[in-house]
């Protein structure tokens, strides 16, 4: 198994913290073994993947198993079954933002902004992409979505590391 770049690791630091407190039963005590390093972790989404039916949260738990292809199957295969759920489309483009597939990710951004104009994952997925890309829009979409949620972690993140990539430390914390 090949180690994960730092970004990847960020992403899914910052994915773990977008899903806390969302209610996804069994997934929430994975990622809580995964956070902490707990070897079970693994195991954990394997006894998941072969119980769940639900292909949202098969996805995530294949993107855990860094399943990448498997996780994007399981991701169409949600969004198929609901057309109309953004944030499903906003953590699909966070899975194709963590594989460095900018593109797919702006365009699952997108979609589920157009579902959804205040969706944070989306708005918080669209800001990182734009970071990434040393974008000067990415302060904009920043803003944009702190207005939504002042205190959205990973917005607050972004918002952090824009600061300290134009030499203001002191605005960062």
């Amino acid at each position: 198994m090949k180690p994960f770049s730092t970004a990847m690791l960020a992403a899914l630091l910052l994915f773990s913290l977008l899903l806390a407190g969302q209610g996804l039963g069994a997934i929430d005590d994975c990622h809580a073994l995964d956070d902490r390093g707990n070897p079970d972790a693994g195991n954990c989404y394997l006894e998941l993947l072969s119980a769940e039916t639900d292909d949202g949260v098969r996805a995530e738990a294949y993107w855990r198993l860094n399943e990448v292809n498997r996780a994007n199957a399981a991701f169409r295969r949600a969004v198929e079954a609901d057309p109309a759920n953004a944030d499903l489309r906003a953590r699909w483009g966070l899975l194709f933002l963590s594989a460095h597939q900018a593109a797919d990710a702006e365009a699952l951004f997108e979609e589920a902004l157009s579902l959804d104009p205040n969706n944070l994952t989306a708005l918080a997925g669209q800001a990182e992409l734009l970071l990434d890309r040393f974008a000067g829009a990415a302060q904009s979409a920043i803003n944009r979505a702190l207005t939504v949620d002042a205190m959205h972690t990973r917005t607050r993140v972004l918002k952090a590391r824009l600061l300290l990539e134009a030499g203001a430390r002191d605005g960062a914390t």
